[in-house]
């Protein structure tokens, strides 16, 4: 590779993200630690990226650059920056506007395959900005959800002869997120006939976990050797909680869910971790004040204030706060004396995992025995598991003990290296064959 006048440059890589600089999308935190770890490497970064009709541009940035194409079907192809508030209304235009907004958007998913934003990963490849900067592209890496990201990249890797990096943050036809892929049927038929597409393709494969990767190879035995674990990774920029475990017994402690239930995905509903929790209150001597933060459905609100008026009768409380920051988030979780997880996947890892063993506090994890989060949980002390499968488990013991160390404030910790950022980089990067320590080709 030649070198600039202001850097050295060991390749370039284009990046398919039309979720980019979406406010709150959990997909910016892992595609901005690609770009931060591949131009530390000296690799060059162009992340195409979705926007309104009309706004396309090009922004040189001090990684490269950033190309926005317009997408026609911004509102159903999960572009634009709408959200359900706490009511589970949409907060730009009203009951009404939300409801047609959601019929639009299913029924966009049925016609497109794999999902709307197939219409503006056409436009992406076919952009002639996009084109020009791919030129002599080494990887074109892309990041699902949505899938369409990865139709978008096989184009583009193809016409500039890179290697086609795909990123499953969830999986595609494994657990898929899509109720319409849960069941046999035309639209579960086309996306598996384009997903082994976009896997013989791909040069590589990343996964979030071992288990995706077991599943994913399951299917497609050949791609085995071309799939890896690249796992989410803890706070950047936030130094470890420090933890002083000394015992001051409280006869109050703060609780803390942070995150979505039924807004994630229809099984993951409340009572699965207030039903095991407020079942130990009566008997746990301490006051608790829950906080679920967290963009909840009506659905969601149904089940909460059925366990409100439970909470009420053992001097409990339930208390609902809307979504923060990411960085107001981690000092929240940090001051709380206690986190709540509740996960209804075998493969996936909620990314606030991470943070929360980050915060070095006692966490109730509810989760499927034998699943991916249960795994991990079983072997980091702070962890408390509850068996969402089973009410005649561990439950008794496992939320008297959480409630317990809650309280006390004394409990040993890990924060295992595995998940950290230099673990995570070095996976990222020796994939690609670059070196993490002069951004040589290795």
């Amino acid at each position: 590779m030649t070198a600039n006048t202001t850097r050295n440059t060991f390749g370039k890589a284009v990046m398919i993200a039309p979720f980019m600089n979406r406010d709150g999308h959990v997909g910016n935190y892992r595609c901005g630690r690609f770009i931060r770890w591949l131009s530390e490497a000296g690799v060059e970064v162009v992340v195409v990226a979705s926007c309104g009709s009309g706004n396309d541009s090009v922004a040189k940035t001090e990684w490269g650059f950033e190309i926005t194409v317009g997408d026609p079907f911004v509102a159903v192809s999960g572009a634009g920056s709408s959200s359900p508030d706490s009511s589970g209304r949409n907060t730009n235009g009203g009951l009404l506007k939300s409801m047609l907004y959601a019929a639009a958007r299913n029924a966009s998913y049925q016609i497109y395959n794999p999902d709307p934003g197939a219409v503006w990963a056409r436009h992406a490849a076919a952009d002639k900005n996009v084109i020009q900067h791919a030129r002599g592209a080494d990887w074109v890496i892309s990041s699902s959800p949505p899938e369409s990201a990865h139709v978008a990249a096989r184009t583009i890797a193809s016409r500039a002869g890179a290697k086609l990096v795909v990123d499953l943050r969830d999986g595609w036809l494994d657990e898929p997120l899509k109720p319409s892929l849960r069941k046999p049927g035309q639209k579960r038929m086309r996306e598996a006939a384009l997903e082994a597409n976009i896997v013989t393709s791909a040069h590589h494969i990343f996964v979030t976990s071992g288990t995706w990767k077991k599943m994913l190879a399951k299917r497609f035995p050949a791609a085995e050797k071309k799939i890896e674990v690249l796992t989410n990774c803890y706070p950047e920029d936030s130094p470890p909680v420090e933890v002083d475990n000394i015992d001051r017994k409280k006869d109050s402690i703060t609780l803390l869910h942070a995150g979505r239930f039924m807004g994630s995905s229809n099984r993951r509903r409340p009572s699965l971790l207030l039903e095991p929790l407020l079942a130990c209150a009566a008997d746990a001597g301490v006051k608790a004040k829950i906080i679920l933060m967290g963009g909840l459905l009506e659905s969601d609100m149904k089940e909460i204030r059925h366990y409100e008026k439970s909470a009420k009768k053992c001097g409990w409380s339930i208390n609902r706060r809307k979504p923060v920051a990411k960085s107001e988030m981690l000092k929240i979780i940090s001051d709380v004396d206690g986190l709540l997880l509740l996960s209804v996947s075998n493969a996936a890892i909620p990314s606030k995992l991470f943070d929360y063993i980050w915060a070095r506090k006692p966490v109730l994890s509810a989760s499927p025995p034998g699943s991916e989060v249960w795994n991990i949980s079983s072997g980091i002390p702070q962890f408390f598991n509850v068996d969402i499968e089973s009410a005649n488990s561990n439950r008794p013991v496992a939320v008297s003990s959480f409630i317990e160390s809650c309280a006390s404030g004394n409990i040993e910790s890990e924060m295992p290296e595995s998940f950290s950022i230099e673990t995570q980089k070095h996976i990222f990067l020796e994939t690609l064959g670059i070196s993490s320590n002069n951004g040589m080709p290795l």
